[in-house]
């Protein structure tokens, strides 16, 4: 279900991404552009290439419906932040539920993580409910600053973690 995120994927990314459904709780610009997504692809290779970002592709019945990472992979301490999305038509079919659990357990059996940690939206129920079949617990809430390119301020976003 889950590959390395390639240079090919980035025409699903714009296409699925280019979605007010998917901007009005996910950290993205809208419009979404072809230009985003291949630069969006590239900083993900590069990451992974320095070990600081490990990028996925989600992929059900063979077709690419959207994208899991690590990132803020940090050996030393051995933690790492995680996202995720699922284009709006996948939405309700279990796909994010699978790629989390698929993500976590990467996390711990190839890189040896310890500690994973994620913000939501408090009022994006389903993807915080997805986080909790995960085994990932609310850590804290706050209320946006401007962390998320802009946008959502004064929103409030609950910060979840998970000890692997």
């Amino acid at each position: 279900m889950l590959n390395f995120l390639k240079q090919s994927d980035a025409y699903y990314i714009y296409k699925y991404l280019n979605n007010q459904s998917i901007s009005n709780t996910y950290p993205i610009l809208f419009p979404y552009t072809i230009e985003d997504a291949n630069s969006y692809v590239e900083q993900e290779i590069r990451g992974r290439s320095d070990g600081s970002r490990y990028a996925f592709s989600i992929i059900m019945d063979g077709q690419f419906i959207g994208v899991s990472a690590l990132y803020d992979v940090n050996r030393a301490i051995n933690t790492a932040k995680i996202y995720y999305w699922i284009a709006v038509e996948f939405w309700g079919k279990g796909a994010a539920t699978k790629a989390v659990k698929e993500l976590v357990n990467y996390a711990k059996m190839e890189l040896k993580l310890t500690q994973l940690e994620t913000g939501v939206l408090k009022k994006n129920i389903v993807s915080r409910r997805v986080l909790e079949k995960n085994g990932f617990i609310v850590e804290n809430t706050l209320v946006n600053n401007g962390k998320y390119h802009g946008k959502f301020l004064g929103e409030t976003f609950v910060e979840m973690k998970m000890n692997l």
